[in-house]
């Protein structure tokens, strides 16, 4: 965790999937948000939590491990025992 809200790692999975959720079937952009009605909300989340999920496995699974989450200095546990004693 970074500390930052919100997590750059995180904004960026969900940057990835932007020009997908435009192409979604079904959304009428033209309409503000308030205007949609329970039904189109809910068919948009879903697809769009979906869309997040699979940006989120890509990252976290990249075949090249270059995306590859590191842990925060400040979650890690250090080991000072000596292993030869």
């Amino acid at each position: 965790m970074t500390g930052l809200i919100p997590d750059p790692w995180d904004a960026g999975a969900v940057a990835a999937i932007l020009p997908q959720l435009a192409d979604l079937p079904g959304i009428d952009w033209g309409k503000p948000l308030a205007d949609w009605s329970r039904e189109t909300m809910t068919d948009f989340l879903t697809k769009a939590m979906a869309l997040v999920r699979q940006a989120v496995i890509a990252r976290d699974h990249s075949e090249h491990h270059i995306t590859q989450r590191r842990p925060n200095a400040a979650d890690v546990q250090l080991d000072d025992s000596v292993p030869f004693l």
